[in-house]
C-alpha cells in the first residue's frame, strides 16, 4: 500500500524527493501520535534538530490517505522553509487531496454541495489553518472539497510543468498570489 501511494504521488509530481528527510510511522501507540501531535498527518519536529514524519496510526492506514500524506511530505521537501510559511492552508491541502481519491471529495460531491458552484468558500477565508481547520468536521471537509476543486482547476490548465515552476518560483522569493495567478 505504502509503494502504491508513492506512485501515485510519483507520477504526480514526475519523482520523489521526501524520503531523504522523511521517516513513514504506522503505528497506534498513544504516547508516540500524542508527542507528534497527530493520529494521522505530516508532522515536522524542530527541536532538538528538525525531523519530518508522516505518521498514521492503523484506523487512518488505507491509500488515499498515505498519498495524501506523501504529497503534503512531498511539498516540504520541494520548498524552502520561507516558501513554505507563505503557502495558504488551501493550497496545501487542495494539493494533498490531488491524489487523494476519495468519493467525499470528488467532483460530484462538489457539484452537488456548491450547487454547482453557487455556495463556495473563498480562498482568503481558508489561508490559514485556523481559518481551514475550523468548525465541525462537516464544514473542515467542506473546505477540503473546496480546495481541491480549486487545485483540479488549477492543474487542468498549469499541469505538473506549472506546478513545478510554481515551486521554483517560491522558492525565489515570488508572493504567492502572484505566482499563482500568473
Amino acid at each position: 500500500m505504502i509503494e502504491q501511494a508513492k506512485d501515485r504521488v510519483r507520477a504526480f509530481f514526475g519523482e520523489l524527493h521526501f524520503q531523504d528527510e522523511t521517516i513513514l510511522i504506522i503505528c497506534d501507540d498513544e504516547k508516540l501520535t500524542r508527542k507528534l501531535g497527530e493520529d494521522h498527518g505530516t508532522v515536522i519536529v524542530s527541536f532538538p534538530a528538525e525531523a519530518h514524519y508522516i505518521c498514521i496510526s492503523e484506523e487512518y492506514l488505507e491509500l488515499d490517505i498515505l498519498a495524501h500524506e506523501i504529497t503534503h511530505a512531498e511539498l516540504r521537501s520541494r520548498l524552502s522553509a520561507k516558501a513554505q510559511k507563505a503557502i495558504p492552508t488551501w493550497f496545501d491541502e487542495g494539493l494533498a487531496l490531488q491524489n487523494d481519491y476519495r468519493e467525499r471529495y470528488s467532483e460530484a460531491q462538489w457539484i452537488a454541495q456548491t450547487d454547482n458552484g453557487k455556495n463556495t468558500v473563498a480562498l482568503e477565508e481558508m489561508d490559514t489553518p485556523a481559518e481551514f481547520y475550523a468548525g465541525e468536521a462537516e464544514d473542515r471537509r467542506f473546505r477540503y472539497l473546496n480546495a481541491k476543486h480549486e487545485l483540479d482547476v488549477w492543474m487542468t490548465v498549469h499541469g505538473q510543468h506549472g506546478l513545478l515552476e510554481l515551486f521554483d518560483k517560491l522558492n525565489g522569493g515570488a508572493d504567492f498570489t502572484t505566482a499563482y495567478d500568473s
